[in-house]
């Protein structure tokens, strides 16, 4: 059985330029490895204690205006009793790295022998190599992904497999959240009904604002667009609703209002066991037509539950859907966010930026005192903030050299493109979910017949 840790607080903390050197001293000592026999380095390598890590991190943090990364390295442990060697232990732990971290982040692993259980550490960079972006330290991903990953491996080499939280669409809210939804004081719910209700009615994503705006407060000045239902406290992202409800999939469901919505197959019966029932030969005799129908979806559903058995349970292949889910949600808010951009720079950004650049950054240039130079910019805060957003924003989308600004005509072919990208994914998220909620009815209903009768499902 495979087990997967992150470093705790109580066993160092975190990972800095400071501490780093140590930490790979530390998993690589001769008394732990086998005299660094069961060592692996991807990008990197042991013998410079960490040197080249360093180099790494100053390189995300030029790039991102020589702002301090407070946590630039990590570490996680991946755990096996005695039922493996060391050797294998090395190969396993490579494959989980491999899939969790990809080939654009560096990391180091060294597999311990000398306690009683066999276990690996893997020392990474949080920096990715090619795109300087950190990596993503949310709870789902570091614990719900990296445990699907070493069950996956723990799979393919026969290994037991260690049971993880299902992963559901929709359920990473907080705790409060869920429970203002669950007795219907939820602000964020009250948005989602009535930006379902004005789908129905508007003509475009424009028009829909508009009559939102009516209804409560919409603040569209920053990067994201933030409403504030009448009784909240303080404004919330569309994207916190989840992502029916970022801006692109609001523009899609209003273009695409006629798509046909999939009736669900009833696979519970009807009682008519029931005082209402034995009063109402009416509701009886519709319950037992009912019924019939029911058997017969039971009947399909069974077959369907056979062929899906001979790939594996049930319950592990909605895992793995669960899984591509959220990689899918990921991606929907990540092109979500490259189209606002886009849109941005299209919707006159450039006239902006070189508007600021005239009116804030010359002035700047041409103060020659320091301290001159540092009343200028708090004068104008948030004006520099702007500024840089914006820069940022033109950047990724200007020549290698960073020098030429974007075309217009070569955005809005680019933001054409994504926006059909962004179409073709949500309408496949829809059918996702759909296919989900069916494997969950068939879940339920295998668990229900499998106490009654435990040989029906044996291949």
């Amino acid at each position: 059985m495979a087990i997967a840790k992150w470093r705790e607080k109580k066993n160092g903390g975190r990972i800095t330029n400071d501490n780093i050197r140590n930490v790979i001293n530390y998993v690589i000592q001769d008394s732990k490895t086998n005299n660094k026999e069961y060592i692996y380095c991807h990008e990197c390598d042991w013998i410079y204690g960490g040197e080249d890590f360093k180099e790494q991190t100053l390189v995300r943090e030029q790039y991102n205006d020589n702002k301090r990364i407070e946590k630039p390295y990590d570490e996680f442990y991946v755990s096996y009793g005695q039922e493996v060697y060391p050797e294998e232990a090395l190969e396993y732990i490579k494959e989980i790295a491999k899939r969790y971290l990809g080939d654009d982040y560096q990391y180091l692993i060294a597999v311990h022998n000398d306690a009683d259980h066999i276990h690996g550490h893997v020392v990474f960079n949080c920096s990715n190599l090619k795109t300087h972006k950190m990596f993503d330290s949310s709870s789902r991903h570091r614990i719900d992904d990296l445990r699907a990953i070493v069950n996956q491996v723990s799979k393919e080499h026969d290994l037991v497999e260690v049971a993880i939280r299902k992963e559901k669409p929709g359920d990473n809210i907080s705790r409060n959240e869920y429970y203002a939804k669950k007795f219907n004081r939820s602000y964020k719910q009250t948005a989602r009904t009535v930006i379902d209700s004005l789908i129905e009615d508007s003509n475009s994503l424009e028009d829909l604002l508009m009559r939102l705006s009516n209804l409560m407060e919409v603040d569209q000045s920053g990067k994201y667009t933030k409403i504030k239902v009448p009784g909240a406290e303080r404004f919330c992202r569309l994207t916190s609703l989840g992502s029916d409800y970022y801006e692109e999939s609001i523009r899609y469901r209003i273009e695409h209002r006629s798509r046909q919505s999939v009736e669900k197959t009833r696979l519970k019966y009807i009682s008519t066991d029931t005082e209402k029932m034995k009063e109402n030969y009416g509701l009886q005799r519709w319950a037992d037509k009912q019924n019939v129908d029911i058997a017969a979806n039971r009947m399909k559903a069974i077959n369907e539950i056979r062929r899906l058995m001979k790939n594996g349970s049930i319950k592990q292949q909605l895992d793995e859907k669960y899984l591509e889910q959220k990689k899918r949600e990921e991606a929907l808010k990540e092109r979500n966010d490259e189209i606002k951009e886009l849109t941005f720079i299209s919707e006159g950004g450039l006239d902006k930026y070189r508007s600021m650049y005239r009116n804030l950054i010359m002035p700047y240039k041409k103060i020659v005192s320091d301290r001159e130079k540092e009343k200028y910019r708090k004068a104008h805060q948030s004006e520099f903030k702007e500024y840089d957003r914006i820069r940022k924003i033109l950047k990724r989308y200007s020549d290698e050299d960073g020098k030429k600004l974007p075309d217009i005509s070569e955005i809005n072919e680019i933001l054409g493109q994504k926006q059909q990208e962004y179409y073709e994914l949500y309408a496949e998220n829809q059918d996702a979910l759909l296919e989900i909620e069916h494997m969950k009815e068939l879940n339920s209903l295998y668990r229900e017949l499998s106490k009654t009768d435990a040989n029906l499902f044996k291949q």
